[in-house]
């Protein structure tokens, strides 16, 4: 139908530019549809997705309901958990994946946290030898993974990470961007049903040194909010 207007509509242009109009020839083209570029957006992934996180079937915590992974950025830590706060640590605001947040001896770059996450990210002893990895060392053996020292944390016995070194966390992980020479990591990792559940520690040596007792009474005073009282 296009085609024949066109045509029809050409032929009697001409015929009037013919009949002594002296006007030139005007040809229209036939209307074009031009097609629009597709933009195809990548699909939203989750915060577990983006970290490689999978299901996992452990046993559930224990101490009842773990809280969902990544809520309550904006929530308070007492919704999500029940713990001691020991002495020298300040609860500060709670920041992406850092809830409970706190800050040891006043300085703000002595910190502590916990982070819950969906999925394992490879099992605890992958994550432990990630940490490592900030601390500019190698991943441990499987040997050396066993003979970690341990912490009670979520009911059961959890290895303790405990490193000196030049820490490079990058701003994620609170390192500023920068490397930092003498600079301690302690921390522990538990897999509680489909979730992993971290208490990491970074800062200069001269203050987390001290903070080992500090970290197992938090750690084995930490416990999901839902279901219990204080």
């Amino acid at each position: 139908m296009k085609v024949y207007m066109h045509v029809t509509l050409f032929s009697a242009l001409a015929l009037l530019a013919g009949c002594g109009g002296g006007e030139p020839e005007v040809e229209i083209s036939a209307p074009r549809e031009v097609a629009k570029p597709e933009v195809e957006a990548d699909p939203a992934l989750s915060t577990a997705e983006r970290f490689g996180m999978r299901p996992a079937g452990e046993m559930p915590s224990p101490h009842g309901a773990m809280p969902p992974a990544m809520q309550g950025q904006s929530a308070a830590a007492e919704e999500l958990f029940h713990f001691a706060t020991p002495e020298g640590w300040t609860q500060v605001a709670p920041r992406q994946f850092r809830n409970p947040n706190f800050i040891i001896a006043d300085n703000p770059d002595a910190q502590v946290y916990v982070t819950v996450l969906a999925g394992t990210g490879g099992g605890i002893e992958a994550n432990l030898n990630r940490w490592r990895e900030q601390m500019g060392q190698p991943p441990l053996s499987a040997e050396e993974f066993a003979a970690l020292d341990t912490i009670s944390f979520m009911g059961r016995p959890s290895p303790l990470l405990d490193l000196s070194g030049t820490f490079n966390g990058g701003m994620m992980m609170g390192g500023g961007g920068e490397p930092r020479p003498n600079w301690r990591l302690l921390g522990t990792a538990a897999l509680i049903g489909d979730q992993a559940i971290f208490i990491k520690m970074t800062g200069p040596d001269e203050v987390i040194g001290n903070q080992h007792e500090a970290l197992r009474q938090f750690s084995a005073s930490l416990h999901p909010a839902a279901g219990h009282s204080h």
